[in-house]
């Protein structure tokens, strides 16, 4: 019994350190895409806005396990993430909403759909 546990135990782990792998290399693909973006205008205001979409990218990978880049991102990922964040206010949603668009104008896609109110 201590041996499963301690070979489940190295499952969990290399698991998480894949996980943690994979969202490093979706965080570099972010800093590269957006590089020309995040370098114009106010820094303080940028980097607060980068954040915001580090934070959505990462979350939505998380609980998708397909996404492995950033150009895999779609309607229906973004659609789910503002299901699970309901308990948010429309205008910080609206906030992950232009990082979103933005991130997805870069990529030269359309644009992503609004949440609801």
């Amino acid at each position: 019994m201590i041996g499963y546990q301690a070979s489940r135990n190295g499952e969990l782990k290399s698991q998480l350190q894949n996980r943690a792998q994979q969202n490093n290399h979706i965080v570099n693909q972010l800093h590269t895409v957006t590089n020309a973006w995040r370098r114009s205008g106010a820094s303080r205001s940028r980097s607060k806005e980068f954040k915001k979409l580090i934070y959505a990218v990462k979350n939505i990978a998380q609980h998708d396990k397909n996404i492995r880049d950033v150009r895999n991102l779609g309607s229906k990922q973004v659609v789910s993430f503002y299901k699970r964040h309901d308990n948010l206010g429309f205008s910080t949603k609206m906030k992950y909403f232009y990082e979103l668009r933005r991130l997805f104008d870069q990529l030269g896609k359309s644009s992503p759909p609004r949440p609801k109110i």
